[in-house]
């Protein structure tokens, strides 16, 4: 990669989906109250439909609907995506803090 985020990159899956990531990790404390993949979802939503806006690819609400879709499986994948790393590198994910915690009481 030898540019930062463009638009266009940001409408393709793959960009779709680290701007999804990184938006969600640096913005969780913010959003301690609502559980993470919805945050996820959030961003990955904004992000595509205010992608199209900013590129004028959002000429309809048949692509707005869209969008509510396949941020879906963005955000699915951006929490996978992320929890996989956590493996790999030994931290717990969130989903296995909280079963300990659960187990706690």
């Amino acid at each position: 990669m030898d540019t930062f985020f463009t638009w266009e990159y940001l409408l393709s899956f793959a960009g779709c989906v680290v701007g999804t990531g990184l938006l969600t990790e640096f913005t969780k404390p913010l959003f301690k109250n609502l559980p993470t993949q919805l945050v996820s979802y959030m961003f990955a939503a904004l992000i595509m439909i205010i992608g199209q806006l900013a590129t004028g690819q959002l000429t309809s609400w048949n692509i707005a609907v869209l969008d509510v879709l396949n941020a879906a499986v963005v955000s699915l994948s951006a929490n996978g995506g992320f929890d996989a790393v956590n493996r790999v590198f030994g931290a717990k994910t969130d989903a296995e803090t909280e079963l300990k915690n659960e187990g706690d009481e």
